[in-house]
């Protein structure tokens, strides 16, 4: 028996299915992608060709119209199974188009500007024709989330935007860039933003600069808007800088728990590896079956922590497609909005760490050939250690955040 995340609604079926003939086709590259730094641009060919990158995008606009969050966590649970690397940045990718396509069923009041009504739309009719890829473009050196330094100040018909983000994940094969700024307020507290900057507007670059211990392949380096002209329709309001509002929380947490699901993936697919292993030693020889003192032991372990991630990450994908107004309303109340995130960033916590055991464990019982750089052990063992840095919490932050919702202290509007 199997027991795996799996999908629950017939869309996420159809994703699910396409993530699993993806992850079986990145494997056979992704360890030569690793060793030469090289971000693989066939796999996001592929994954816009089959319609992979839509999946969250409406179907009465041309994608396959994914809306529940779990199914989004399982698809790229598989997908991470195969190329961790290619798998966070679809995640972003999808999840950047999941939440925008949450906008787009609130009342259209309740958008305001009939500009970025239609720039929505826009972008999710190109998502859906192959012709749109997405990078989140939020973290910078020296600061939080919540406190972007790039500026994007207002100017007639826009804004101008200027700053450095660094962990551009994707970033090669990117059309256009999510990006968090900061909006003055002119002497009051600024505005944390959120803007679409499309990679052809003057003053992009992206730099080739991604040269990391794991995630080689995940094209993660720096982006630089150097005073980049960007339409007011292509900015959105989040609340007050330094805060996660009503409006940011939905996207950050839904993004922490399908990356969380790609970090469990990479878990899976070592425990995977390590079990055939020691299935074909068996087979070839005479002696009893694992009979190296504790090895039987470290994959009853990895099967128990594998076990617990499961659960506790299909929970937290349920309450969330619970709570969540599926009509795109932000109606939950902020505090309510906090309780989930606390939610999320056990359940992200739990996850990783447990990831992180399960592979080094895989590694131990391997024997010693988990370590040389032919055996695909070893880039998940450097890959999988990456799930502690992701925003919008570290592990340095994330259960000081816990405990405060839990002791019900004041989080705004700094945190």
């Amino acid at each position: 028996m199997d027991f795996e995340l799996g999908h629950i609604s017939p869309a996420g079926m159809q994703f699910t299915e396409l993530a699993d003939k993806h992850s079986a086709e990145f494997a056979t590259t992704a360890d030569r992608h690793d060793r030469e730094n090289i971000f693989p641009m066939q796999n996001w060919e592929s994954m816009r060709r089959s319609g992979f990158l839509s999946a969250t995008v409406p179907e009465e606009l041309g994608g396959m119209g994914v809306r529940a969050i779990h199914d989004l966590v399982v698809a790229i649970n598989r997908l991470a199974r195969g190329d961790g690397s290619t798998a966070i940045g679809a995640a972003m990718h999808t999840t950047a188009f999941w939440y925008l396509a949450k906008l787009l069923r609130r009342p259209p009041a309740a958008l305001g500007d009939q500009r970025f009504i239609v720039g929505l739309r826009l972008i999710l009719r190109r998502c859906a024709r192959g012709r749109v890829v997405a990078c989140v473009a939020i973290s910078e050196q020296g600061t939080s989330l919540g406190e972007p330094r790039a500026l994007a100040a207002p100017e007639r018909d826009g804004y101008r935007i200027t700053g450095r983000k660094y962990f551009c994940t994707n970033s090669p094969a990117a059309t256009v860039f999510l990006s968090s700024v900061r909006i003055p307020a002119g002497g009051e507290r600024d505005t944390l933003g959120f803007a679409l900057i499309p990679r052809e507007t003057p003053g992009v670059t992206v730099v080739a600069d991604w040269d990391a211990l794991g995630m080689r392949a995940s094209g993660s380096g720096a982006v630089v808007f150097d005073s980049c002209h960007v339409p007011e329709g292509l900015v959105m309001p989040g609340g007050p800088v330094g805060a996660l509002s009503a409006e940011i929380l939905p996207l950050t947490m839904t993004g922490a728990l399908v990356l969380a699901g790609a970090f469990l993936g990479i878990a899976e697919r070592a425990q995977g590896l390590v079990v055939d292993a020691l299935s074909r030693r068996h087979a070839a020889s005479a002696g009893p079956p694992y009979a190296r003192p504790g090895v039987t032991e470290i994959i009853g372990e990895n099967e128990a922590d594998l076990a617990a991630s499961r659960a506790v990450i299909s929970r937290t994908a349920v309450l969330l497609d619970e709570h969540l107004d599926p009509a795109g309303e932000p109606a939950v109340p902020l505090a309510e909005l906090h309780e989930l995130m606390k939610e999320v960033q056990s359940a992200n916590m739990v996850a990783k760490h447990s990831a992180i055991a399960v592979v080094d464990r895989a590694l131990t019982a391997s024997g010693g050939s988990g370590y040389l750089t032919s055996n695909p052990l070893s880039r998940l063992y450097r890959d999988v250690r990456a799930g502690l840095f992701m925003q919008p919490f570290s592990a340095l932050d994330a259960f000081q955040y816990i405990g405060r919702v839990r002791l019900g202290a004041d989080l705004g509007p700094d945190l």
